[in-house]
């Protein structure tokens, strides 16, 4: 597939040291990467370690662009365009072998589905755009276990669309294919993540709106991030509120490192940045950011230590102390 080099390191911004420095060490710097989006999501990172992240643009507020796929590489410190239009991709993970899952959102109509790209190739496969045989609302978030599975959210933000499917649920496809629901009693499902042990699954509620109101979003409502066990079969079964952000802004993305530790990318305006829990959900570091997080991933090979940021209209880096769970 031929790639459009559009451009290189735009530079960087220095902010407020980490709170602790367990994570983030100090002192430490939070360098801008790209500064040329309009809302950037999704980060997800190759096993050649480029950094890949969505900038999903909303047509809008951005001059009917149609949302866009990049790469970072940071052995060569540039900004790669990889895919235009993008579906607008809104949560990307790699699987086993190296193929690129996304979820695309319902922005413009968009095709709400799951989908892989054979990064050999370049050509894009359609694992699922309907569950039975109804439209998904907004596929939102992805994550791989180690041994396949895919769990993604389906939660709806904008009202584009018809909905078919009158709950935000989480779904899972199986080794097999079969794809299930498995949490449909959350009201936002966002982010989702799972530990390095396998034993649980995390997922980030974040509403700011409702089934019966996406024409006009109201007030924040009830903010955390679950935990789920899973059993032999990777069926979550509730286990706790992990975290509880009650009525302020809470976690969009989220992530895990090696150590079980919980990544959040949190929003709320008044301390926007990344929170690190400990696996009880102690609040071990915080880092604030320049813009409001939407997601995270942890860089590989010789960026290990490296955690990347899509925020706002940009993509971040910052040194840590921890590895991501790989």
């Amino acid at each position: 597939m031929k790639k459009l080099l559009v451009g290189i390191l735009f530079g960087f911004q220095i902010i407020t040291n980490a709170q602790s420095g367990k994570i983030f060490p100090k002192p430490n710097e939070v360098k801008q990467l790209f500064s040329d989006g309009v809302f950037t999501e999704a980060v997800a990172v190759s096993p050649e370690g480029n950094v890949y992240f969505s900038d999903m643009t909303i047509p809008e507020f951005s001059n009917n662009q149609a949302g866009h796929l990049y790469y970072y590489s940071p052995s060569k410190d540039s900004i790669v365009l990889f895919r235009s239009p993008s579906g607008f991709t809104n949560g990307m993970a790699f699987g086993k072998n190296g193929d690129l899952y996304t979820v695309q959102n319902n922005v413009a109509n968009s095709p709400r589905d799951v989908q892989r790209t054979d990064m050999k190739t370049g050509k894009a496969y359609i694992v699922t755009n309907s569950f039975e045989g109804k439209d998904f609302n907004s596929p939102n978030d992805i994550v791989i276990d180690k041994s396949g599975r895919i769990y993604f959210t389906d939660v709806r933000y904008m009202d584009y669309g018809t909905i078919e499917i009158p709950f935000f649920g989480v779904y899972m496809i199986d080794l097999d294919g079969k794809v299930s629901t498995v949490i449909k009693n959350l009201s936002a499902p966002n982010g989702i993540t799972i530990s390095p042990d396998q034993k649980y699954l995390y997922v980030a509620e974040h509403p700011y709106t409702s089934l019966d109101n996406l024409h006009s979003p109201g007030e924040f409502g009830h903010m955390k991030i679950v935990r789920y066990a899973l059993d032999k079969n990777g069926i979550p079964v509730f286990d706790k509120i992990f975290v509880d952000y009650g009525f302020k802004e809470g976690a969009d993305g989220i992530k895990v490192d090696s150590n079980g530790n919980v990544y959040a990318a949190v929003r709320d305006e008044n301390r926007k940045g990344i929170y690190v829990y400990s696996p009880d959900g102690t609040e071990i570091d915080y880092l604030p950011t320049p813009e409001k997080p939407a997601n995270l991933a942890f860089g590989k090979g010789n960026y290990k230590n490296t955690l990347y940021i899509a925020a706002g209209k940009s993509l971040y880096s910052v040194n840590t102390a921890s590895q991501g769970n790989y």
